[in-house]
């Protein structure tokens, strides 16, 4: 199945490829006429050229290498792969194109040989070899790509074949794997087919591996990540558990001052009340016994003094004082000491 000529497209797909300038993309259009997709494909050439053995040894040393490889540096797995294509098809360039996440375009994540300059490079899923593969879900031979493609004209040196394998995860094509020829001496045949599908099963593991490893890096990234908020979260805690516990021991602190500050005044008002008390119990006596004393005077005091009345008042007198001392001693030991009764004192 061939595309039809689109030359609008070749503008656009300049900017994917680095080095070339947009100011350029129009005088390279007219140059180079876009080819169609049929007169740069000799995929069915591949069956018909001379083709050496299979050479199952070099084969399986080189999925035994990469598979160590695989194991020892999973980061660098895919140039490393690049590197093993570029020595077992004996190509000139050789490298992986990736599907980006948008499927929008292929970038070039891996080159060995005389491309490896054009590392990160790459081309429009839409409008380019590694596409057309995909498109077709197989092996494709092309010839002179850049007549079809002009923004790989920029590409140099010139690719006079370009033999790609897409490779696939999980039954969905991700990429390609491809081997270049810069010089007509070199043709691509059957072997190299069979090999750079080997190789290209190989990529899928690859792919996966180092998938794998993002994701990996991506959950260490956040699980570090909560990790670090969940600390700041315990510190931020703790901090305030701390603030709440000083606050709550000095509301506790300024508590029992307020209950000492309380009992002080309680006791205060009791004493207080306990003299008031004792004052009242004593100046009641004390008033009775002012008034008996200054009777008993004024009966001593007259012409004819009436002893038996002025002894009279001397004995209340005397039981007055004696219930002001039991006043004052109930009030001071809370009624603990009984009250004697007052016994009578003559006066002679």
């Amino acid at each position: 199945m061939g595309r039809s000529h689109v030359k609008e497209k070749s503008s656009a797909s300049l900017r994917h490829f680095p080095g070339v300038e947009n100011t350029g993309s129009a005088n390279l259009q007219n140059e180079i006429p876009a080819a169609s997709l049929d007169s740069i494909l000799c995929t069915e050439e591949l069956l018909n050229r001379p083709s050496r053995p299979p050479d199952h040894k070099v084969e399986n040393s080189a999925l035994v290498a990469l598979t160590s490889a695989l194991a020892d540096s999973p980061h660098t797995i895919l140039q490393t792969l690049a590197d093993k294509v570029l020595e077992v098809l004996q190509a000139d360039s050789a490298g992986l194109s990736l599907l980006t996440k948008d499927g929008k375009r292929f970038y070039w994540a891996a080159i060995a040989g005389a491309w490896q300059p054009h590392i990160g490079g790459g081309t429009p899923r839409d409008f380019g070899p590694c596409g057309d593969v995909l498109d077709h879900n197989r092996s494709m031979l092309f010839t002179h790509w850049e007549r079809r493609y002009p923004y790989l004209s920029t590409a140099v040196p010139l690719a006079d074949e370009g033999l790609l394998v897409p490779f696939h995860v999980n039954g969905k094509a991700v990429g390609t794997i491809w081997a270049i020829a810069h010089s007509y001496r070199r043709k691509f045949d059957a072997e190299d087919q069979r090999l750079l599908e080997s190789m290209g099963r190989f990529a899928s593991a690859a792919y996966q591996a180092v998938g794998s490893i993002e994701i990996l890096k991506s959950e260490i990234v956040a699980r570090e990540k909560a990790e670090g908020e969940l600390r700041q979260l315990t510190a931020d805690l703790e901090e305030q558990v701390r603030l709440r516990t000083e606050e709550l021991e000095r509301r506790n602190a300024q508590l029992a001052d307020a209950k000492s500050e309380l009992t002080q005044s309680n006791r205060r008002a009791t004493a207080g009340e306990l003299s008031a008390a004792i004052a009242h119990e004593i100046n009641q006596p004390l008033t009775g016994i002012v008034t008996m004393a200054n009777a008993a005077i004024r009966w001593l005091s007259t012409e004819t003094p009436n002893i038996g009345r002025a002894r009279d008042a001397m004995n209340k007198v005397v039981t007055a004082g004696h219930h002001a001392n039991e006043s004052e001693m109930s009030a001071g030991y809370s009624g603990r000491i009984r009250r004697k009764k007052p016994r009578p004192m003559s006066i002679s």
